[in-house]
């Protein structure tokens, strides 16, 4: 199992997974429309369309970038399970299986598929589904999904009179590695995936700046992206034993458009395995931003940067260590400080979205400040704060930011084949 066998699609940024879709009659057992052995899974969440897509591949071609550029605009099926279900669906330990029952609809272009079945259909239908039923199981390889259901839409039954009125019954099946899960933020970690085989490890000096699909970095305990960028705080609040380090890990909720809340925490060291996955140690400041979130970054799709200033009460804080906790579960272990005052700058770049964020501190809280002199100890409240970072194209892509999906070709090498 290695991260670098997860494959995406470059214009969905959806994930591509071996499966079928497969229809019965009782005249034709075994349809299949087109000839396919991976499907495109999406999970779209607007008003436009909302719920997963799958839609069978015809073909693809590695791009250089590491995402697959797909022929997949044959015919797609829809349901009404977004992103966040389908996570409740399938984390219920590994090998048991769960179900839930959901709408969908079938819709596409019939007549050029040249099958007997629906030889005479060469119009663009939207038939829905009836006895919809979503199945997952926990693998060794990652998640299966099973879907069976069935279409009685006299709209399509009267259109394909070789079916005599009987329903039309739908299968798919498709398996999602635990490489993909983790990468889409889907709640996967590292007791998921197989042991390595390859113990082989590197401890990376910084983390690189990159626009590969393969070379994102994702935390194995926690999932989480690691990306570069720098934290920094005057006057400085790390101990004398906390290096000034010049990469950080960047959390974001689930890091999807909707999610509200922006979180950062800098790493002391970042271990890279040889499956691509990593492990980070000795983080010293916590950063958590109350009210900026993926909405404001789905912003760009109306413009390339946009720069808020914001002042007042619950925008944010940051968490440092105290330098006198007991142990890791001492209430005392951290102090907090409040923003005060916040400005945030987004940019797109050839790389992805680089982030510039700086603002002012409260001092401590007179609470914090008895608790320093209980403790003899003299602490310096931060004053300002200055974070900068890069988000790459590949994890907005995968994540599901529409701003991507728009304007990362503009950026991104799209034309380069391997």
């Amino acid at each position: 199992m290695d991260i670098t066998n997860a494959e995406f699609d470059f214009e969905t940024g959806g994930p591509i997974v071996p499966g079928q879709i497969i229809f019965n009659t009782n005249t034709e057992p075994h349809l299949i429309l087109c000839p396919h052995d991976y499907l495109l899974l999406q999970f779209h969440s607007s008003w436009i369309c909302s719920g997963l897509i799958i839609s069978p591949i015809v073909s693809s071609q590695r791009l250089e970038n590491g995402f697959r550029k797909t022929l997949h605009d044959t015919f797609h099926l829809s349901f009404s399970v977004d992103k966040k279900q389908f996570n409740v669906i399938q984390r219920y330990g590994a090998g048991k299986k769960t179900s839930a029952s959901f709408d969908g609809s079938f819709s596409g272009y019939f007549g050029i598929q040249n099958q007997p079945v629906f030889k005479s259909l060469n119009s663009y239908v939207s038939p829905q589904f009836s006895n919809v039923s979503f199945e997952t199981t926990q693998t060794q390889k990652g998640v299966q999904i099973e879907i069976i259901g069935s279409i009685t839409d006299e709209t399509l039954l009267t259109l394909l009179p070789t079916l005599d009125g009987e329903p039309l019954k739908i299968t798919v099946n498709a398996l999602i590695s635990w490489e993909q899960m983790v990468l889409m933020g889907l709640g996967a970690q590292h007791y998921m995936l197989p042991p390595l085989e390859d113990k082989t490890t590197q401890i990376l000096e910084s983390t690189p700046r990159s626009d590969k699909l393969h070379e994102l970095i994702m935390c194995t305990s926690s999932g989480n992206p690691t990306v570069p960028g720098i934290i920094s705080m005057t006057p400085c609040a790390r101990r004398p034993w906390q290096k000034n380090l010049n990469f950080h890990s960047l959390t974001f909720g689930e890091f999807s458009p909707d999610s509200s809340g922006l979180r950062f925490h800098d790493d002391a060291r970042v271990t890279l395995y040889s499956n691509g996955f990593a492990h980070t140690t000795s983080t010293s400041y916590y950063v958590d931003f109350s009210i900026i979130g993926g909405p404001e970054l789905e912003k760009l799709r109306g413009s390339d940067s946009i720069h808020l200033s914001i002042s007042g009460n619950s925008i944010g804080s940051i968490r440092y260590d105290s330098g006198y906790g007991e142990e890791a579960s001492d209430p005392n272990r951290f102090i907090y400080q409040q923003m005060k005052s916040l400005n945030f700058y987004a940019e797109l770049t050839s790389l992805g979205v680089e982030l510039k964020i700086w603002g002012e501190l409260n001092g401590f809280e007179t609470d914090l400040l008895e608790l320093h002199e209980q403790k003899g100890v003299e602490r310096v409240p931060g004053k300002e704060f200055n974070i900068q970072a890069t988000i790459p194209w590949p994890l907005l892509l995968i994540r599901g930011f529409s701003f991507a999906e728009e304007k990362a070709s503009r950026f991104m090498n799209v034309e380069k084949l391997l």
